[in-house]
């Protein structure tokens, strides 16, 4: 019981489970379930580095760092056991340098200024396609 400013007493308000309540609460659980036991990413073991003036394949066993100039823009890419990452570019906004290291199938690096696609193979190449 709630008492309100004129000293009367007020009763709570009663809420009630419904079922639809059992669904959604059903549904959140079985979301965190798949979310938690869904199998891990395979890891690649090579990538595939494609701009305009071409396409190379690069193997996380063989480090190497590149230098690439596509579109007036350099970045530097480096390539480790560990994945791919470009380590340095003077593109405006340095998001392909932000996304870090990347090392498992379907993963991908953009740089749109340069035109610059640093993807790993997944098991189809249905894995890149967007919308």
């Amino acid at each position: 019981m709630l008492e309100n400013q004129n000293g009367n007493k007020k009763a709570l308000p009663h809420f009630r489970f419904t079922r639809w309540d059992g669904a959604a609460a059903a549904l959140v659980v079985i979301l965190a379930l798949f979310l938690l036991f869904r199998p891990a990413p395979e890891e690649g073991t090579f990538c595939v580095l494609t701009w305009d003036g071409g396409e190379k394949v690069l193997s996380f066993a063989e480090p190497e760092t590149l230098t690439l100039e596509s579109r007036g823009i350099t970045l530097t890419v480096t390539v480790s056991e560990d994945g791919v990452s470009v380590t340095e570019a003077d593109c405006p906004d340095g998001i392909c340098q932000k996304t870090g290291v990347i090392r498992h199938r379907g993963e991908i690096i953009v740089c749109i200024p340069a035109n610059v696609i640093i993807r790993i193979p997944g098991e189809t190449e249905e894995d890149f396609i967007a919308g």
